[in-house]
């Protein structure tokens, strides 16, 4: 069961007034909240009344900014009875929630396909029978997947699954050279090859 959430908190009152008229807008004529409680008419005049008691209190006066900070106060209030009301009359459908241009709560963000990494480069390690490997590191990687060919044509996985744009190759043959090629992952899968570069083994 999915959960709408406002997230007032962390608005402004003109965005909170913006956001409660596209509330009001997204239910009305919205056969899912057909007798909705409160009714959006009393939404909107307390929301009409918010925006004009902000606009008046930027004129400074005490009186007028605890005026304003009443109604907040009481539209917040009016606007948790409204999402109670979203939330049981949606049965705690998503698409049904956000139909009301509410929010879900603890939405996850899909994640984002790898492009290619970018500008791998190579050279013989010190140690004998070793190659290391450089690249730009990708930020939404998580690990990184080596491949490696002696033709540049039929590809293989090595076991090493470096979390940094960087990894030590070992077990090759002393002064061969290898053709290497680099993907990202994340949990979107594995993204697209690097262009495979021909390094030497120390």
């Amino acid at each position: 069961m999915s959960q709408g959430v406002l997230n007032f908190s962390t608005l402004s009152v003109p965005k909170i007034v913006a956001r409660t008229r596209e509330i009001v807008d997204a239910m009305t004529g919205n056969t899912n909240y057909a007798t909705s409680s409160p009714s959006l008419i009393s939404v909107t005049a307390s929301v009409d009344l918010l925006e004009k008691k902000f606009n008046l209190s930027r004129r400074k006066g005490k009186a007028l900014t605890d005026a304003m900070k009443l109604q907040l106060k009481s539209h917040r209030a009016l606007m948790v009875l409204l999402l109670a009301y979203v939330q049981q009359a949606s049965g705690g459908d998503a698409l049904k929630i956000q139909s009301a241009a509410i929010e879900i709560k603890g939405k996850p963000t899909p994640p984002v396909l790898l492009g290619r990494i970018q500008n791998l480069r190579g050279r013989p390690s010190q140690i004998d029978g070793a190659s290391d490997l450089f690249w730009f590191t990708e930020s939404l990687a998580r690990t990184y997947v080596i491949q490696i060919s002696n033709d540049d044509i039929v590809w293989s996985d090595r076991e090493e699954s470096p979390t940094k744009a960087a990894v030590h190759i070992t077990g090759l043959v002393h002064e061969s050279f290898s053709h290497f090629r680099v993907a990202g992952v994340n949990a979107a899968g594995r993204g697209a090859y690097s262009s495979s570069i021909r390094v030497g083994a120390g």
